[in-house]
């Protein structure tokens, strides 16, 4: 997370001295998350759906040529995730959100087309944990669970029954277009990570990557009056 935080402070440092028209522009919005895996993951009765998390942060545009093309990197707080069902037939059942926060950082070339916009862009993001709550079916009753989601490996005595994410570190891609309607800035964008975020499951090319649809809304700041 300190590479990321470093990474975006030095980009914003080296492009401030040669340009005085950057706009920040604060954000927040919302982002339907789901994980896609692999059949290698998934088990009869599985079901994996999407969920909605909270998106804030900041973006920085740096004109590049002339009002057309502009280079725009982020600073964001992203809650992914997914929701996840479970039925064995003879009674036993599972329903449970995982949500797992990020700091992401994105680095898009911003093309535009009078008040709408395009870009895409690679971006990097790291997990700083999370949470898991639901419940399940047993034998007709229902109990309720909930713990805590982690990054790395998880340890051979885990008595919190916490969740083990193995890979922290996602790189990935984002797509998007928007708009700016009188002072505030509708994004819509698809990212998706291509960082498996579990190790390969007992020998198996196995594929467990993020993938969310954000709608965000920010508020330039700044550039030309």
């Amino acid at each position: 997370m300190k590479k990321l935080l470093f990474l975006f402070f030095m980009i914003l440092g080296v492009v401030s001295t040669l340009y005085s028209q950057i706009i920040f522009m604060p954000k927040a919005g919302a982002s339907l998350s789901s994980v896609m895996l692999s059949d290698d993951f998934k088990f009869d009765g599985d079901t994996y759906g999407s969920k909605i998390g909270l998106i804030a942060g900041v973006a920085v545009e740096i004109p590049l040529i002339g009002e057309r093309l502009a280079l725009q990197p982020e600073l964001l707080f992203h809650q992914k995730g997914y929701s996840y069902k479970y039925d064995d037939g003879d009674g036993y059942t599972e329903d449970y959100k995982y949500t797992i926060n990020y700091i992401e950082l994105p680095i898009l070339a911003k093309v535009k087309f009078g008040k709408f916009y395009a870009q895409a862009g690679p971006s990097i993001s790291y997990g700083l944990g999370g949470w898991y709550k639901g419940d399940y079916t047993y034998q007709g009753q229902q109990i309720d669970d909930e713990g805590k989601i982690k990054f790395g490996t998880e340890p051979n005595n885990n008595p919190n029954y916490d969740e083990y994410i193995d890979n922290a570190l996602d790189i990935g891609v984002q797509l998007g277009a928007g708009v700016q309607v009188s002072v505030i800035v509708i994004d819509l964008r698809y990212g998706l990570g291509l960082t498996n975020m579990y190790d390969d499951v007992a020998g198996y090319d196995a594929k467990s990557k993020n993938g969310s649809l954000q709608l965000t809304v920010g508020v330039p700041l700044g550039g030309k009056k």
